[in-house]
């Protein structure tokens, strides 16, 4: 992942949340201490199925958002100069946004509210 986009250091912070509910998940599932090579490969498979997904969707943002900002093509020199700073920097959040309310988060932590007027995570929309 480019570092101009900034997602990378986010991305492996939630890669590790996601690995964590998984494993809480496991042990919490499991009488046996410590989890079996199969528990510990499934944890593994479940945490790639989730994390690679997202990754991917934050990767492909990451790569136009560089080759954007690189001028790599014609277009892409077009999107830069004329087309981005047309859109404003709202929509600019906004694709954020939708970027990161899917992330991940300790699900065995309790998250204070969301001050009114920012975002609630996916997950936060969808127990209420």
């Amino acid at each position: 992942m480019t570092p101009n986009f900034a997602f990378g250091g986010n991305t492996a912070i939630e890669g590790a949340a996601t690995l964590c509910n998984s494993l809480v998940k496991a042990l919490d599932a499991s009488l046996v201490r410590p989890l079996s090579q199969l528990a510990l490969s499934a944890v593994f498979q479940e945490y790639q199925e989730k994390h690679k997904k997202r990754v991917k969707k934050i990767f492909t943002a990451s790569y136009y958002f560089t080759r954007m900002q690189a001028w790599d093509n014609v277009i892409m020199r077009f999107v830069a100069q004329y087309v981005a700073p047309w859109l404003g920097d709202k929509l600019v959040a906004d694709f954020t946004a939708t970027l990161v309310k899917p992330g991940s988060k300790l699900d065995y932590v309790t998250v204070p509210r969301h001050a009114k007027g920012t975002r609630a995570f996916d997950d936060e929309v969808e127990a209420h």
